[in-house]
């Protein structure tokens, strides 16, 4: 193959690539998680974008307060975690067979989010 017929190719597979990785960001902005804590005494549900959207508290977490702030903080945890997870899950199965640099990240996935709410 000649080189105009490589990069024929190579510009081919970049907008498959891009494609994917636009619908993978629609899937993701539009999944539901949820983050629990106390056997699912406090529910949060989040959005693809780490933001919360919904809490649901049992009446019977709401009789302890510091049992209660411990509970919303391990939800708050369970659910970033969970959305990080799905996150990394679906972009590796965009990039899987591609061959990338060790370590690259795809750009917005993953540590970008962090220190940005000074946490």
């Amino acid at each position: 193959m000649d080189f105009k017929a490589n990069f024929e190719q190579l510009m081919s597979q970049a907008k498959e690539m891009q494609d994917k990785m636009q619908s993978a960001q629609q899937s993701l902005l539009e999944m539901t998680v949820i983050g629990e804590a106390g056997g699912g005494m406090v529910k949060i549900e989040y959005n693809g974008s780490n933001e919360a959207k919904r809490v649901k508290i049992v009446d019977a977490a709401m009789n302890d307060r510091e049992m209660l702030e411990g509970l919303v903080a391990a939800a708050i945890n369970d659910g970033k975690k969970k959305v990080e997870r799905a996150t990394q899950d679906r972009m590796a199965d965009i990039t899987k067979g591609m061959q990338l640099p060790e370590g690259f990240q795809m750009p917005g996935i993953a540590d970008d989010d962090k220190g940005k709410d000074g946490a």
